[in-house]
């Protein structure tokens, strides 16, 4: 990067993903299912219960605060054309410091991590490569939340 920035993904704390969702073993299936979870088009990759919507999941909440800055979120996890992994399109609005607001997006490498439910997040982010890892601990069985 532009800048020399290195920061490696911390180990700390070792969160677990869900064991199951809706009766199902927790596997790299299942779990990008959830991550497609409500956007339409996807066939197979789709979970029982997706509203087939033009967007996997709107964000209303959240723990992060890079991310919770961001109003009007829209997420797209939508599968690779080629090989098992996922494509995770955000789209967020902006409010620029002059008062604009500004949509903008970024388009997410997504790799499945070793334990089902785990994921590998690359992104280049104006100038900087973003390597993030995530976890999914959590959803509803009918894909409400």
């Amino acid at each position: 990067n532009i800048f020399g920035c290195d920061a490696t993904i911390p180990k700390l704390p070792e969160v677990t993903p869900m064991g199951e969702w809706n009766g199902m073993e927790m596997t790299a299936d299942v779990a990008k299912g959830i991550m497609i979870g409500h956007l339409e088009g996807c066939g197979e990759a789709s979970l029982e219960g997706s509203k087939q919507l033009d967007v996997s999941w709107k964000v209303a909440c959240g723990a992060n605060v890079a991310y919770d800055q961001f109003p009007s979120q829209n997420q797209l996890f939508y599968p690779s054309a080629k090989g098992d992994g996922l494509w995770y399109d955000p789209v967020f609005r902006v409010e620029t410091i002059d008062g604009r607001n500004v949509w903008c997006k970024r388009h997410y490498r997504v790799r499945t991590g070793q334990v089902p439910g785990t994921f590998r997040f690359s992104v280049l982010d104006n100038g900087v490569t973003s390597d993030e890892f995530w976890t999914i601990v959590g959803a509803a069985d009918d894909l409400s939340w």
